[in-house]
């Protein structure tokens, strides 16, 4: 007994002594992910930042930062990061972005690159090679963010201070993710900056910030984008770097308040503090006020082409306000109440690279010439050499009674016939490198520079490697609906499990693409984004008068612009071809009803499903290739005029039909290789384009006697605590559940309102329909006749009308209507 007592006790103690181990195993295995380690060598030390403090968004573009030290020999070669593509099975599939490098003995030198994410990649594998063999490894560990994530950046030397804003609200997604910026780190790219929801600027000198990221952060705001300041005593510092263009902007001194009234009705707070809060006197140029202490403006917001500046008059990040338990909720409610993009109800699709212009039917349409000519003379060469192998040869072979010649002239002729069809097939879109490329280009009127987004389809008839190489540094990236994937893994057995490099791009001056295993002509898809100079601007001149819209419209882009549409609220014109250096007159009716927008297009571009149709609608017969180039056509322009807005059953969703944008949009399309040549394997490819121009234009009053805006012009700002829909393609709000729809339109305050008449048609869901009366604060019977006498009492102080139908479903009633259209006459005030 004793000894097994002893025995016992050993086991015990190894137990223990196991368990230990184990304990220690599973503490490393939770430590060790969140530690950089590497493999490098004595002479090269790698160190990498991913995204912003090694944080990304999957899904948008990161830009890496890479630093290496060189202890050793000169170096020549490539820096690599391996990006995850996708895995299917047991195969892991990368994307590899490459860079040159030369490093001579002794150096430390940086590298940036930009990449494109679409997984949720922990480990990022940094890599020295020399062409031939791997001279040193890196993994950095990042922290990856969905989609859905909002990051909000904050310039700021004290940003410790502005550590509430993470629980501001600026959409159904629950707290932001806040990036720290810098002048060192704050984006040049406008991808970058895209992946941004807000921008905080404050207690920063913008004076650090070089001018290229002042005209990124502009462009980012003119494109949709919400740049947030606060000045007060820091005002001077915070303006004087950013440029007239983002905010003019006249600092007239400082002034104190301990009036706190409409902060703490907004905050639903008291800001119980005997400290004053500073408040900076500006005068902003276009600036509309939204927020008063008194008399006193302490916010103001700037509109800008779909984005917004607001300002602040006090610092948003010292006391009182900064240690105010209210602040994150008063933020909230006065960003929801005049930014209503941040009440929307996110709408982020599950696929990360979504492109809506990228889809492979459409880039498969590119015109095709005709072969008529090479299949006549293929079948002639064929017939030839029938008639001389077959019953001529046999004559000539039984008369002469050689039969043995029969050996080697049969292969002869079969030489002579096949160099023949080469030879007429030579450089045909059968035996050479295809391009298929849609750019757009959004470019307002005036302007001269815009950024051209590509999407792009390569072919070729090769197989193996296909090294696709771009002429300017466009910033390639491999798109995620490249169906060849299949075909390039088919070898690959899933029960092993594998690691795949499907594609690498080399970043440089010319940049290149090579995609790995590729079969003969799959389609190799790529997007990139690319900036443009024109040889002139697009220059317009419109306005309404009589129901009509009249006017010019000039082109000196330097090319014509071809199957031109203007869309003019909900209706659709065909302009045809606006020649480069030639004006326009533009004199078109304004319906009252417009067309459904599928039967406008039919009417432009012919029903592209039946061919009769289509050569009636155009007069004649058309080619083939005709045909190919007006079903891309529209379907290019269907997929980059889309636009469908679900809202679930929330009562702070809000759908944002109408916007900042403008609803007098020209269309027009250019074959022009706008970003420049292309090879293939070092081969001339056959390239083409079809880029699409969307150029807004405004509406000139300066010569008109009086202000008139028809039905469908002005949208409207759609709200309610019901489940709805808008569908654009017929003009309708489809309603899923009883409740309240709010409707609100704006019109541009400098508008003295005369008369306005609202278009509407009741569903039998609708109860009821109501104008809201703001000298009465009552909401009376919405009336379909016009509305002539004492109309300013049926706008707000924001220049807004707003009318609401109240809404009961059941299975019995209709559950559609159609979106109640606004025109109205005034003058200029």
């Amino acid at each position: 007994m004793f000894f097994g007592r002893r025995s016992k006790e050993k086991q015990r103690k190894l137990a223990a002594f196991l368990a230990f181990l184990i304990v220690i195993a599973m503490i490393l295995s939770i430590i060790l992910p969140f530690v950089t380690y590497a493999a490098e060598t004595e002479d090269i030390i790698i160190k990498g930042e991913i995204g912003f403090n090694n944080k990304y968004k999957v899904g948008g573009t990161t830009p890496i930062t890479i630093e290496i030290t060189n202890n050793g020999e000169d170096f020549k070669g490539e820096v690599q990061v391996k990006i995850l593509k996708e895995e299917y099975n047991n195969v892991t599939d990368y994307i590899v972005y490459a860079k040159d490098i030369e490093l001579p003995r002794g150096s430390t030198k940086k590298f940036d690159m930009v990449v494109t994410t679409s997984n949720m990649q922990r480990y990022f594998n940094i890599e020295l090679t020399d062409g031939k063999k791997s001279i040193a490894k890196k993994t950095i560990y990042a922290t990856a963010f969905p989609p859905e994530s909002r990051f909000v950046g904050v310039l700021s030397e004290d940003p410790q201070s502005l550590k509430y804003l993470k629980n501001v609200g600026f959409g159904e997604v629950i707290g932001n993710k806040l990036i720290e910026l810098d002048e060192n780190n704050f984006p040049t790219d406008i991808n970058i900056l895209n992946d941004f929801e807000t921008v905080f600027i404050n207690n920063f000198d913008t004076s650090k910030l070089s001018k290229e990221q002042i005209n990124i952060m502009n462009q980012w705001v003119q494109s949709g984008g919400i740049l947030i300041l606060g000045t007060g005593p820091n005002s001077d510092k915070v303006l004087k770097g950013l440029g007239s263009e983002i905010a003019s902007v006249v600092n007239k001194g400082i002034t104190h308040t301990t009036d706190f009234t409409a902060m703490e009705q907004l905050g639903e707070k008291t800001l119980d503090s005997g400290q004053p809060l500073q408040i900076a006197l500006l005068d902003i140029k276009n600036g509309e006020d939204i927020l008063f202490l008194g008399n006193l403006p302490i916010t103001t917001l700037i509109h800008e082409e779909t984005g917004s500046v607001i300002i602040h008059h006090f610092d948003l990040g010292i006391n009182p306000f900064a240690q105010w338990d209210g602040n994150r909720y008063m933020l909230t409610e006065l960003y929801i109440k005049h930014i209503p993009v941040f009440a929307q109800t996110s709408n982020t699709s599950d696929s990360y690279d979504y492109d809506p212009y990228l889809n492979p039917y459409t880039l498969r349409l590119f015109p095709r010439q005709q072969q008529t000519g090479l299949v006549i003379g293929v079948l002639i060469i064929i017939s030839v050499y029938i008639i001389l192998v077959g019953p001529i040869l046999y004559w000539i072979l039984k008369v002469k009674d050689k039969r043995e010649y029969g050996w080697f002239i049969i292969p002869i002729l079969a030489f002579a016939f096949s160099g023949g069809i080469y030879l007429l097939s030579y450089k045909t879109i059968f035996n050479a490198p295809v391009g298929s490329s849609i750019g757009i280009v959004r470019l307002n009127t005036g302007e001269t520079t815009s950024s051209l987004s590509i999407s792009a389809g390569f072919f070729t008839p090769d197989t193996g490697e296909s090294k696709i190489t771009f002429a300017e540094n466009i910033q390639p990236r491999v798109s995620y609906v490249d169906s060849s994937w299949d075909f390039r893994n088919r070898v690959i057995n899933n029960g092993i499990k594998t690691e795949v490099i499907s594609a690498k791009i080399r970043i440089g001056n010319a940049n290149e693409l090579i995609f790995y295993n590729d079969q003969s002509w799959a389609m190799n898809t790529v997007t990139a984004s690319h900036t443009v100079n024109f040889a002139g601007p697009i220059n317009a001149s419109l306005t309404f008068k009589d129901n009509n819209l009249i006017g010019t419209i000039e082109n000196h882009l330097g090319f014509d612009l071809e199957t031109c549409i203007l869309v003019v609220g909900d209706h659709y014109y065909y302009l045809d071809t606006l020649k480069n250096d030639d004006a326009m007159y533009i004199e078109k009716q304004i319906s009252s009803r417009a067309k459904y927008r599928y039967e406008a297009l039919d009417e432009i571009f012919g029903s592209v499903y039946d061919i009769n149709a289509m050569n009636k609608k155009w007069g004649r017969e058309l080619s083939k290739e005709e045909i190919h180039r007006l079903i891309q056509r529209r379907e290019i322009f269907v997929n980059s005029n889309d636009r469908y807005h679900i809202t679930t059953n929330s009562f702070n969703a809000q759908n944002i039909y109408g916007n900042n944008e403008s609803t007098i949009v020209l269309y027009g399309y250019s074959e022009e290789s706008l970003f420049g040549d292309v090879k293939i394997n070092d081969k001339e490819i056959r390239n083409y384009n079809q880029n699409l121009f969307i150029i807004p234009l405004e509406i000139d009053y300066s010569k008109a006697d009086q202000i008139e805006i028809p039905y469908g012009i002005i949208k409207p700002y759609i709200t309610g605590n019901l489940g709805f829909s808008v569908e654009e393609y017929d003009q309708s709000i489809y309603i899923h559940s009883s409740g309240s729809l709010d409707l609100t339109y704006s019109i541009d305050p400098s508008i003295k309102l005369d008369e306005f008449q609202i278009q509407f048609m009741k569903s039998s869901s609708v109860d009821g329909s109501y104008i809201f009366n703001n000298e009465s604060g009552i909401w009376e019977e919405l009336s379909i006749l016009p509305y002539e006498e004492n109309v300013q009492k049926y706008r707000n102080s924001e220049g807004q009308i707003q009318i609401r139908f109240d809404v009961l479903v059941d299975d019995q009633k209709d559950n559609r209507m159609e979106i109640p259209k606004l025109r109205l006459k005034g003058d200029k005030q």
